[in-house]
């Protein structure tokens, strides 16, 4: 994880702010995170971290209609200019799924319909350099 100067750390949190309004369930864990308990300079990826976690939950699963404004929105910020969103979103959001899906049993292919082709691009190149396969990811 790349440590962000804390301008860019307070865009990133509010670009994270933003994705999370997409849903209730990345809203509530957005509500509930504590800026304050983690470094400034890395507001944006735990932020970024909590809405991959809600997006991974199988306990609040997310309705397919507010999955796909996520990714759309996700997909948006990973072709971000600003390269230090774009990284959390891949490297803490991204990744955070794919966590859960290799350590938690979250079920990949609830989302995959969802992603763009950088978040897609993205994920397959994670499991190439974790010399894995993620069940439910497709390379489309």
């Amino acid at each position: 994880m790349a440590v962000m100067d804390v301008e860019s750390a307070a865009r990133g949190l509010v670009a994270a702010g933003q994705l999370a309004r997409l849903s209730p369930q990345t809203q509530a864990r957005m509500t509930e995170w504590d800026p304050d308990s983690v470094e400034p300079s890395l507001w944006a990826n735990a932020a970024f971290r909590q809405i991959g976690r809600a997006i991974a939950s199988k306990r609040n699963p997310i309705a397919d209609k507010d999955l796909k404004r996520l990714f759309a929105e996700i997909e948006r910020l990973l072709r971000s200019t600003d390269e230090h969103v774009s990284n959390a979103v891949a490297t803490d959001l991204l990744e955070e799924i794919w966590r859960a899906t290799h350590h938690s049993g979250f079920d990949f292919s609830t989302v995959n319909p969802h992603l763009g082709g950088e978040a897609r691009r993205y994920l397959l190149r994670w499991d190439e350099f974790n010399r894995t396969t993620t069940p439910g990811l497709k390379a489309k």
